[in-house]
C-alpha cells in the first residue's frame, strides 16, 4: 500500500528500523535514500502511495493506527502529517500517491496548486 523512503538525515539517534517500524504493516517497501533528488529519480514505486521520513524519526501510535483509513479511502493526492518538537510542532507534506513528484528542494509536491491535499490529525511524526 506505501512505499516509504527513510531519508538520512546524519543524527546520532538515527535509526532506519525504527522508523520503518513505526508505520506499521501498510509499509509494502522501504527504500533509504540519501536525498529528495533520489526520491524523485526511485522507480520503484509500485504501490498506489509513497512517503517520505526520516531515519530520526517515528509515527506514534495514533498516527500508525490511522494510516491504513487514510490511505485506502482519502480522495487526497497528498497528506500532510503533523511533528512533534520539543518545544513547537510543525507540519510538512510525507505522503503521496504515486503520480505526485515531490521538489527536490523541500517536502512539498511539485504543482501544489493543481493537487488536493489533506491533513492527518490522528497522530504525530515524532
Amino acid at each position: 500500500m506505501l512505499t516509504l523512503f527513510i531519508l538520512k538525515s546524519g543524527q546520532p539517534e538515527a535509526d532506519s528500523k525504527r522508523a520503518s517500524e513505526s508505520f506499521g504493516f501498510v509499509v509494502s517497501k522501504v527504500i533509504e535514500v540519501n536525498s529528495l533528488e533520489d526520491v524523485i529519480n526511485a522507480e520503484e514505486v509500485k504501490t498506489p502511495w509513497y512517503g517520505i521520513c526520516y531515519d530520526n524519526e517515528y509515527a506514534d501510535e495514533g498516527l500508525k493506527v490511522s494510516l491504513k483509513l487514510f490511505l485506502t479511502h482519502s480522495d487526497a493526492d497528498v497528506l500532510v502529517l503533523y511533528k512533534k518538537h520539543p518545544e513547537n510542532a510543525s507540519k510538512s507534506s510525507r505522503l503521496f500517491r504515486k503520480n505526485v513528484r515531490v521538489r527536490s528542494d523541500c517536502l512539498k509536491p511539485e504543482y501544489a496548486y493543481a493537487l488536493k491535499i489533506d491533513a492527518i490529525l490522528n497522530g504525530w511524526i515524532i
